[in-house]
C-alpha cells in the first residue's frame, strides 16, 4: 500500500522496496497481482471478497492471520 512516495509491502519474509508502485507491480504477473485502489495492489491468492462498509467504502479482507482490511476503489471492485 502507498505512504507519500513510499510503499509497505505485506510478505512474509518482510522484504523492502524502493521502486515506485506502478514500477513494483509490473514485475509481477498481472494474473496474480490486482491494483484494487491507486495506492494499492494484491496478491489475488491472498484476498477474499470485498466487503460493503458504510454508504460508499469497500475493503479486501486479505487471507492473513490479522485478516488485513485494504481499501477498494468502487471502479476496481470487480
Amino acid at each position: 500500500m502507498a505512504h507519500d512516495h513510499y510503499i509497505a509491502i505485506l510478505t512474509h519474509a518482510g522484504e523492502p522496496a524502493d521502486d515506485p508502485l506502478e514500477r513494483l507491480a509490473r514485475r509481477f504477473d498481472p494474473r496474480l497481482l490486482s491494483s484494487i485502489h491507486r495506492g494499492a495492489f494484491i496478491n489475488l491468492s491472498r484476498r477474499r471478497e470485498p466487503l460493503h462498509e458504510g454508504d460508499r467504502r469497500y475493503v479486501a479482507v486479505l487471507a492473513d492471520r490479522a485478516a488485513t482490511r485494504i481499501p477498494v476503489s468502487r471502479e476496481r471492485l470487480r
